[in-house]
């Protein structure tokens, strides 16, 4: 196959895998075919992000000028004519090139007989003006209305725009750096969060984690050191734990609980390749016996929306529905109240999620004893909102309880 053909073809089936059989984009995107070169693995992972983020705009220019129901296009050539209007309206590339390319690709991907619909659609994408809809805030952005309702009804409109043109650009890799390790030079460093920053390309020294830096400072939030009992409850990926192990220099008891097996042991073969040692407990935090007043420090960053880490996994927006953020708020507070039963007298909890639905966020601490952690970002009732476009960070919103 020619290379054109080749990227074309790996991002149809890329973006196959996101958008029809649920797979997470973060994790396609680092498993690219090895046959791949690292331009090439450039231009795929812009074709099919892009594709992701300015998806339901494609699928309205691809439905107009086919009179068809996108999803009554068969799903691989429903991807291939997705990459197709991301490069022809998205890119503004030639017709020429992308047009054939694509159309080769749909023969290799099995799919011969639809080379002259993919042709035909090509062509009149090509002098097809942009999709619009007027009055409709989250169409340009390949945000759906009532998710850009939601945030601006709570954030304000302007903010809502901000942040969702943020969330749709590219994320640089976030570090942190260990005990006594330093960043790479270069590093875009964040004010605020020490020790925490941005860099183009994952730095090679075992001794500098990858994490993003309102996770970092979600960990310094907890205020952990050595000696505390300190209790992660949502502990999968590991990057918050590995944080509070590090803040204790290893000197304490530091638990991690997660209710997902195969998570928990992604996380045990990472931390453990990190020198990080803390008890493993599978569990569902909000009935794990871990002892009542026991704890100096609990943890929750909580499951959620996940609309704050759209830079990377921008397909969260089309998984969502406009009731998952109150039915995530009932999980959440249930957790809450799990954690507060551990701590000790003195003790603290802080509570974190990457969204800004105000069902997660403030709403759910309003009637808690809580505050916002002295950190980047603004304050939003009792707690801290970081965001891509007010801090340069992933979405988070952090809030203390202090007992």
């Amino acid at each position: 196959m020619k290379p054109g053909v080749i990227q074309r073809v790996v991002a149809a089936e890329s973006l196959h895998r996101i958008t029809d059989q649920g797979a997470y984009s973060n994790i396609v995107m680092r498993r690219l075919s090895p046959d791949l070169d690292t331009s090439e693995r450039i231009v795929v992972h812009h074709m099919v992000l892009d594709a992701l983020r300015y998806l339901i705009r494609w699928d309205a220019a691809i439905e107009a000028v086919s009179n068809r129901s996108i999803d009554d296009i068969e799903p691989m050539v429903r991807a291939v004519l997705r990459i197709l209007a991301q490069e022809l309206i998205g890119d503004g590339h030639a017709a020429h090139g992308a047009v054939d390319s694509c159309v080769e690709a749909t023969r290799e991907l099995g799919h011969p007989r639809a080379k002259g619909f993919v042709n035909a659609v090509g062509r009149k994408l090509a002098i097809a003006e942009a999709p619009t809809r007027p009055g409709d805030g989250g169409f340009e952005l390949g945000i759906p209305q009532w998710m850009f309702d939601r945030i601006a009804s709570s954030r304000g409109r302007a903010e809502a725009r901000a942040f969702f043109e943020a969330v749709n650009q590219p994320a640089a890799v976030g570090v942190r750096a260990r005990p006594g390790a330093e960043l790479p030079e270069g590093t875009l460093m964040v004010p605020g969060i020490p020790g925490a920053g941005y860099v183009s390309r994952p730095p090679r020294d075992a001794m500098v984690d990858l994490i993003d830096p309102a996770s970092t400072a979600v960990a310094l939030a907890v205020d952990a050191a050595p000696g505390m009992c300190v209790a992660d409850l949502a502990a999968a990926p590991g990057g918050k734990t590995a944080a509070l192990w590090d803040a204790m220099a290893g000197d304490g008891r530091l638990v991690a609980v997660d209710i997902h097996e195969g998570r928990m042991e992604r996380t045990r073969e990472r931390l453990e390749a990190m020198g990080v040692r803390p008890e493993f407990v599978v569990a569902d935090a909000r009935s794990t016996d871990l002892g009542a007043g026991a704890w100096d420090r609990v943890l929750i960053d909580a499951p959620c929306t996940g609309i704050g880490t759209m830079r990377r996994r921008p397909e969260i927006r089309h998984r969502l529905r406009p009731d998952s953020p109150g039915k995530l708020g009932i999980l959440q507070a249930e957790l809450i109240e799990a954690g507060m039963q551990l701590l000790k007298p003195g003790g603290r909890l802080v509570y974190s999620v990457c969204t800004l639905f105000p069902e997660e966020t403030v709403e759910l601490v309003e009637h808690h004893d809580a505050r916002p952690p002295d950190l980047p970002g603004v304050v939003w009732g009792k707690g801290r909102l970081m965001g891509p476009n007010s801090t340069g960070t992933d979405g988070m919103f952090i809030s203390v309880f202090d007992v």
